[in-house]
């Protein structure tokens, strides 16, 4: 369930951009209307929804004359630092190699896939074989 609403979100942030390129190539760009707001330091920003924003993790995207602010969605629960944090673990296919655990979900191992990295359930020599790595300093 959580990866599907991180799939959402992420193809919502996706279709965003896009909307926004494509108004700022076609021209169709029309000026923002919002009342004047004082920013206070310290103080928890909010999307027109009530939604707290989360700057860290974030930018913001620049098209034509209009400023997108964009981030992510982190959760009271910590359900996003837990989702992002791995555990170096014994290796899965060579001894004095490492691999990468999820900590939420412990099936799972960064692995390597045609020069691309992928959290994947690991379940095949070749898979073993993909998530483990030699730590260099």
């Amino acid at each position: 369930m959580r990866s599907r609403r991180r799939l959402l979100s992420l193809a919502t942030a996706l279709a965003m951009t896009a909307t926004a390129v494509l108004a700022a190539v076609t021209g169709d760009v029309r000026p923002a209307v919002a009342a004047p707001v004082t920013v206070t330091n310290g103080t928890q920003f909010t999307d027109t929804d009530g939604n707290a924003l989360h700057a860290q993790g974030g930018g913001v995207l620049k098209v034509g004359s209009y400023y997108y602010w964009f981030g992510e969605n982190r959760h009271p629960d910590n359900r996003f630092r837990a989702d992002a944090t791995f555990r170096q673990v014994a290796r899965l296919a060579d001894p004095s190699w490492s691999s990468f655990q999820s900590y939420n979900f412990p099936d799972r191992y960064v692995r390597h896939d045609n020069y691309v990295l992928r959290i994947d359930p690991i379940s095949t020599d070749t898979g073993r074989s993909d998530a483990t790595f030699r730590r260099t300093s």
